[in-house]
């Protein structure tokens, strides 16, 4: 067991955990709860439906973590916006095959037909 995984499992269980601890730590200590979060594939898939945010306060030498689960923000996908593109790989495509002089002259066609109306 790593030297944080404790403060982690005592997260997922009650939400809410203080450590204290001197404050030259804390940056540390944030560093490696958030890295236990990030390696424990198990819960992201336990809790799929929701996403597990982490958050800290530091109040002199107190250092206390919350672990709040919230919903995925919707994304462009989710509400069809793009209905003609079907995969990433076609968004690839598309950025690998389009030039800045593509991107040039879409603007000028933009700027022409704003400047016509």
């Amino acid at each position: 067991m790593r030297q944080y995984t404790p403060i982690w499992i005592a997260l997922k269980k009650d939400k809410v955990v203080s450590i204290t601890t001197n404050r030259r730590f804390h940056p540390r200590i944030i560093k490696a709860v958030s890295k236990e979060k990030w390696m424990d594939i198990g819960y992201k898939i336990i809790s799929d439906p929701l996403m597990a945010v982490l958050e800290h306060t530091s109040n002199g030498a107190v250092l206390t973590f919350r672990l709040i689960l919230k919903p995925y923000p919707i994304t462009a996908r989710d509400l069809g916006i793009y209905p003609d593109i079907e995969s990433v790989g076609a968004l690839e495509d598309i950025a690998e095959n389009t030039t800045v002089e593509d991107i040039v002259a879409l603007q000028n066609q933009e700027q022409s037909g704003k400047e016509s109306k």
